[in-house]
């Protein structure tokens, strides 16, 4: 298996590179146990319900000039909109990257910007930090 450098990795809206992204990370699906139970049963019966999708968080140095990127997610987040073109790239030429299903441009398949924060501290550069939360499955290419 080859080796990823972590260097090579981005987040994309649309076909612009968010800018000055430091990290990125995705917490990965994980999948809704339902438990049955009965009085005349010893053991719990469980079983798999709906999977979530999971989350992204990614952390940077603010930059309010880019304004397809770091600004478009801010404007998201607060005008209570959703994304539906945000890509994770593993490596700079895009083809290997983590994504919502945007075969469906709707609510249902979106990402949705859980929090936006920024961090200014004397320091050290301005930071800012996100986190999506995908509805609907992710796909990776």
């Amino acid at each position: 298996m080859a080796m990823i450098s972590g260097k090579l990795g981005r987040v994309y809206i649309g076909s612009a590179a968010v800018v000055n992204i430091e990290s990125w990370s995705a917490s990965g699906a994980v999948s809704e146990v339902i438990r049955g139970n009965a009085l005349d049963k010893e053991f719990t019966t469980k079983v798999h319900g709906n999977k979530d999708a999971g989350s992204v968080e990614i952390v940077g140095n603010y930059d309010r000039a880019d304004t397809t990127g770091q600004v478009a997610i801010e404007t998201a987040f607060l005008g209570d909109s959703h994304l539906t073109n945000v890509y994770f790239a593993l490596d700079t030429s895009g083809t290997s990257k983590l994504c919502a299903d945007i075969t469906n441009d709707s609510a249902a398949y979106c990402i949705v910007v859980k929090a936006f924060a920024v961090d200014i501290n004397q320091a050290s550069m301005a930071k800012m930090s996100a986190t999506f939360e995908l509805s609907g499955q992710w796909n990776v290419y």
